[in-house]
């Protein structure tokens, strides 16, 4: 019983260790943001200044009742 579960941890090890060496991508910076903008993983989803942001007029209104 001993061997098959040092057997399942090992493959299970293996497996993780395996996915895991694909998962990151290599970097020429540091930190999560590139120096070059158009890289730039955050846009379109982050705003990182709403006080002095111009927003478009509600498409929907949504009534309460």
């Amino acid at each position: 019983m001993k061997k098959l579960t040092a057997l399942f941890v090992f493959l299970c090890m293996a497996l993780f260790g395996y996915a895991q060496s694909n998962f990151f991508t290599p970097t020429t910076y540091r930190g999560a943001l590139s120096p070059d903008s158009t890289k730039d993983w955050t846009l379109g989803w982050t705003n990182f200044d709403p006080q002095n942001t111009a927003y478009p007029t509600a498409t929907e209104t949504i009534n309460g009742g």
